[in-house]
């Protein structure tokens, strides 16, 4: 009697196919969280200086100027936000009153804007 040797292979995927997808999704969330905060910390300074470059009042002590701010804020994961403030409490006014002809804040948003965005826009790409 001769036995004839049989052989038998198979291929188990032992892990949760869904578990997979979501530590890879979570990866890739953390590493655009990362990217686009790094976009934000680079436009901040730069921000910053065009609104003190830009201000479109005449200076008489500098130190309206000298107040403006741009700073990264992260409110939550995957959420962050360049902030720009006057620094100063009449700033508000400088903003708003004569119909903002002394405004930076709403043409620094304006101006930087387009480009911020179209830099996340290409990370997430």
């Amino acid at each position: 009697m001769t036995t004839s040797a049989q052989y038998q292979a198979s291929l188990e995927w032992d892990r949760d196919i869904n578990k997979w997808i979501d530590s890879l999704s979570v990866d890739l969330l953390a590493l655009f969280e990362t990217q686009i905060a790094q976009v934000m910390q680079f436009y901040a300074p730069k921000i910053e200086a065009w609104m003190k470059a830009y201000a479109p009042w005449k200076d008489q002590t500098g130190n309206a100027r000298q107040a403006l701010h741009a700073e990264v804020e992260a409110l939550v994961r995957d959420s962050y936000s360049i902030v720009l403030t006057s620094g100063m409490p009449y700033g508000y006014w400088l903003e708003l009153k004569y119909q903002g002809r002394y405004a930076i804040i709403q043409p620094a948003l304006d101006y930087w804007f387009p480009i911020v965005i179209a830099e996340v826009r290409r990370i997430m790409e």
